[in-house]
């Protein structure tokens, strides 16, 4: 026995739009965007260039030389300059201690701790927010690539050009989500417009 395209999609269109609701997308603030689309390893506030070379002092008094690949890639000199500073990436707290390196009060390594401690604790919120976003988007992608499913399915007797109206008017501007893959709410378009 057959089911009817057209009872099938007034089945299960809503059980896809349970799964997620667009409203929730509508909510999340830029900030949480900018948190969601910021690489985990980095907090979201931090500067675009935040890691500057600094020269760093060998254990044994003199400057450390560059090391890996780019150090010996200028085969015209002859020059083995021992001089040469190193470049190092430090946090802009290490950066700040590095500074202060030649004369340290009491209260500077508690004050760098606590600049640390909230690092920490902003990584931990951003944690938060990307997995509570990354959920969501989850969400909403098998929401679009069930959608598809469905309208792709429901062609027949033109059952799923019914519903067009009412399902491109609610998902297709997630397409413009900068949060969403492009591979859900492209096959959900294209299936509303096979259907339509």
């Amino acid at each position: 026995a057959r089911l009817a395209p057209a009872t099938a999609l007034s089945a299960l269109l809503p059980i896809a739009a349970a799964i997620a609701d667009v409203a929730e997308h509508a909510v999340v603030s830029p900030n949480e965007i900018r948190i969601f689309n910021t690489h985990p390893i980095r907090l979201s506030t931090d500067p675009v260039d935040v890691f500057k070379p600094q020269a760093r002092a060998d254990a044994n008094g003199g400057q450390k030389k560059a090391r890996g690949k780019a150090r010996g890639m200028n085969y015209a000199s002859d020059s083995d300059d021992d001089d040469a500073s190193a470049a190092v990436s430090l946090r802009p707290s290490q950066s700040a201690a590095a500074g202060k390196a030649g004369a340290k009060p009491a209260g500077a390594s508690k004050e760098v701790d606590k600049r640390e401690l909230a690092r920490q604790a902003q990584f931990a919120e951003e944690a938060a927010v990307r997995a509570r976003i990354q959920a969501l988007v989850d969400r909403l992608a098998l929401r679009l690539k069930l959608t598809a499913s469905l309208m792709r399915g429901g062609t027949r007797k033109g059952a799923a050009a019914e519903r067009v109206p009412e399902l491109a008017g609610e998902l297709l501007p997630l397409l413009d989500s900068p949060l969403l893959p492009e591979g859900p709410g492209l096959a959900a378009a294209a299936a509303m417009v096979v259907a339509g």
